[in-house]
C-alpha cells in the first residue's frame, strides 16, 4: 500500500533561540502527495533546489507533536529521512527546514598531491584550512590529516 505525505518546505529564513528555537523569516511552500518510498536526502535537497535555495545549506525535519526545541532533528544522509518518516508516521504532512546560510559543522577538503611518483588524497578539516599552497604544507605538517596513498 502506498503512503502519500505532505512535505511542507520551510526556506529562506534562520534559527533563533528565545528559550525555544524559532524559524524567523521564512517563505512555506507545500509539496503534496509524496509518496514516502521516494523520499530521499537528494529528494529533500531536489525540492529545496527548485525553489532556488543554494546548494551548501543544512536541513531539519519536525517531530510533530514535540517543540522545536526537543523535536528537531538534521537531515545528513538518507538515513536521517528514514527516520524523518518514521517518526513521523501516520501524520499528514512533515515540517522540513533549510538555513542555506549555515555552514555545516565542518568540512572536509580533499587536496590530491603528488610527491615522488606518488599520487595522496589528504582530507584537511576547513578549520586548518588557510590560504594557497600553506593550507596543505600546514595541514600535512600539523598531524592532524588522514593521507590515503595510492601508487
Amino acid at each position: 500500500m502506498e503512503t502519500y505525505v505532505d512535505l511542507v518546505l520551510h526556506y529562506g529564513g534562520r534559527w533563533r533561540n528565545e528559550g525555544e528555537m524559532v524559524y524567523e523569516k521564512s517563505q512555506v511552500k507545500t509539496v503534496r502527495l509524496v509518496d514516502v518510498d521516494y523520499i530521499s536526502f537528494f529528494t529533500l535537497l531536489d525540492f529545496f533546489l527548485d525553489l532556488r535555495c543554494e546548494i551548501g545549506g543544512r536541513m531539519w525535519f519536525k517531530i510533530n507533536g514535540l517543540s522545536t526545541n526537543d523535536g528537531m532533528d538534521e537531515i545528513f544522509s538518507d538515513a536521517d529521512t528514514s527516520n524523518m518518516i518514521y517518526y513521523n508516521n501516520g501524520q499528514d504532512n512533515i515540517d522540513v527546514f533549510m538555513v542555506e546560510h549555515d555552514p555545516p559543522v565542518t568540512i572536509l577538503l580533499i587536496v590530491v598531491v603528488e610527491h615522488e611518483g606518488h599520487q595522496s588524497m589528504v582530507l584537511i578539516d576547513e578549520s586548518e584550512a588557510m590560504d594557497g599552497q600553506q593550507n596543505l604544507t600546514n595541514a600535512m605538517e600539523g598531524g592532524k590529516t588522514e593521507i590515503l596513498e595510492k601508487e
